[in-house]
């Protein structure tokens, strides 16, 4: 589709921990509530709300079981590149291989 950007990952994990990674990716990048206070210089509340924080990215993980381990395979989209390109790189730090990438 040509109003996101995708990528795809696949990244090996200890079988034995690969559905605690799925959930943890799929919770990280997906939409939460949080407290937001705004205080001026003497330290009083001007301002008090909940903010959705967001980083714009979603993402899905299937798990492939093998003999020896796990590898998980992690699609992302976006419409903002800028996310994307964040996300995909950290992954990428911790040891993920970039299969596809839409852009470049």
């Amino acid at each position: 589709m040509k109003d996101f950007y995708e990528a795809f990952l696949m990244l090996p994990v200890p079988t034995y921990l690969a559905g605690a990674y799925k959930k943890a990716i799929e919770t990280e990048n997906s939409r939460y509530w949080a407290e937001s206070e705004l205080k001026n210089k003497e330290g009083k509340t001007l301002s008090k709300e909940n903010k959705i924080i967001w980083n714009g990215n979603y993402v899905h993980v299937d798990i492939d079981r093998g003999l020896t381990g796990a590898t998980l395979k992690i699609g992302m989209t976006s419409h903002t590149l800028p996310n994307l390109k964040q996300s995909v790189e950290w992954y990428e730090k911790m040891g993920a291989e970039v299969v596809y990438k839409s852009w470049e």
